[in-house]
């Protein structure tokens, strides 16, 4: 029996109006640069790496500088040209953007400067290139103050890299910005990787309003995919504090909501997925999970899918495919990724139920450092509750089979549906900027 209804709407008390251009109130200032500029020479290395520095130091320095200030900052070719073509040549894809940048000049409009520079974050981050990803969407930032966007992109990549209350900074400045600019977008963007950095913290009361006000500034300007978006960040938060029937009522609205070919799509199955495996349908998550991880097409992306199929092969007894899977993840858990300590813990889970406690025991104390590591309460709290029961030998969960014809076959097969036609459309990764997981 699930449990009743926590909230059945959004809450009445809004404090956060619609965002109306010609509002005065105060932005507040960017974060300060608080980085050692050779850390992206540290990640890349070679020509490339010395490329990235020297275009991280001028476009920093110009900046900084007020317009009329700028004459004569740059020397202008710091960077010897035979270097700099082998540098790019491994950034082919961006390489017109770092020439750009690498020869500004007082002239430099600042909104091609901020564009290049988010060009060049998002594909540092498509590379996994995450320090140099964030140094370049700060500095776009930076570049064109005026902007929301780029801001709230700032924040989204400081949060990738477990810096929370840096990440807040930037999006309470994009929130304000898009206020007072009048951009529903920008302000249900906002306030969407907002409400998702407070779940990476495993703050999920916390999180539940900005998914709200997100929802709310979204379809008043007509986009029901970036709704949905925030829907599916509500599935996560209902789903984290047991409240299940909200949960079931979001993610029929985010699949309702979410447009074969969205981004998120197959990130959303696997949340339906993880849903269904917090009330014990493995063998119903499972095939979702399957279907699901062919669109993955990340590291960072990749290592959440498989440890779940990790575990809900565990649960119903596949060891084989729990045996594959488990070395996928193990081997993928750099600990640098920001889910690694999720997927050990999954993983841990799966070898308690084949009765291998050391092995669990070891999965789920990696899994508890790098959760202490990263600051996630969430991982943290169910993997010190894991290793307590592993060394009391605790047995594991079993599968448990949903009623059938309920809602979990409705949703499944909706889901199998949209995520065919999904597959057949030959979508490619999601924009890094754009959207997140």
């Amino acid at each position: 029996m699930l449990s009743t209804i926590v909230r059945t709407g959004p809450p009445s008390d809004d404090r956060d109006p619609a965002p109306r251009a010609g509002r005065r109130s105060p932005v507040p200032d960017a974060p300060s640069y608080s980085r050692r500029e050779l850390e992206v020479f540290d990640e890349v290395g070679g020509a490339l790496g010395f490329v990235l520095w020297r275009v991280i130091s001028d476009v920093l320095i110009w900046a900084r500088a007020a317009p009329a200030e700028r004459a004569g900052l740059l020397s202008g070719g710091g960077t010897p040209a035979a270097l700099l073509d082998e540098g790019l040549t491994l950034a082919e894809p961006v390489a017109g953007d770092l020439r750009a940048l690498a020869a500004l000049d007082a002239a430099s409009d600042p909104e091609r400067v901020a564009a290049a520079c988010g060009r060049v974050a998002e594909w540092a981050e498509g590379a996994e290139l995450k320090g140099a990803a964030l140094q370049f969407a700060e500095l776009a930032a930076w570049a064109h103050p005026e902007s929301a966007a780029y801001a709230t992109s700032a924040g989204r990549l400081c949060r990738r890299r477990g810096e929370f209350e840096r990440a807040k900074l930037w999006l309470r400045r994009a929130l304000r910005i898009a206020r007072r600019e009048g951009n529903e977008i920008d302000f249900a963007e906002a306030h969407r990787h907002f409400g998702y950095t407070y779940i990476e913290e495993g703050k999920f009361a916390a999180a539940e309003p900005h998914f709200w006000k997100s929802i709310r500034a979204a379809l008043r300007h007509g986009r029901r995919s970036v709704a949905g978006a925030s829907y599916h960040n509500l599935l996560v938060v209902a789903v984290h504090l047991d409240r299940w029937e909200d949960a079931e009522r979001f993610a029929e609205k985010a699949i309702d909501f979410y447009k074969v070919g969205y981004p998120g799509l197959p990130e959303l199955a696997h949340d339906v997925g993880f849903f269904w495996c917090r009330l014990g349908y493995y063998s119903s998550a499972l095939s979702l999970f399957e279907q699901a991880a062919p669109l993955f097409h990340r590291d960072r992306e990749r290592i959440v899918i498989f440890s779940s199929i990790a575990r809900s092969a565990a649960v119903v007894r596949d060891n084989l495919r729990f045996q594959r899977y488990a070395a996928r993840v193990v081997e993928m858990a750099n600990p640098s990724s920001e889910y690694a300590a999720s997927a050990l813990y999954h993983v841990a889970e799966g070898a308690r139920c084949f009765g291998e406690w050391e092995r669990a025991e070891e999965l789920g104390t990696e899994a508890l450092r790098l959760a202490a590591q990263r600051g996630n309460e969430t991982i943290h709290r169910w993997a010190t509750d894991f290793l307590a029961a592993v060394r009391s030998r605790v047995a594991a969960e079993t599968d448990v089979i949903p009623p059938e014809g309920g809602i979990v076959d409705a949703c499944r097969e909706r889901l199998h549906r949209k995520l065919r036609r999904h597959a057949s459309a030959a979508v490619t990764p999601r924009d890094p900027v754009a959207a997140d997981s």
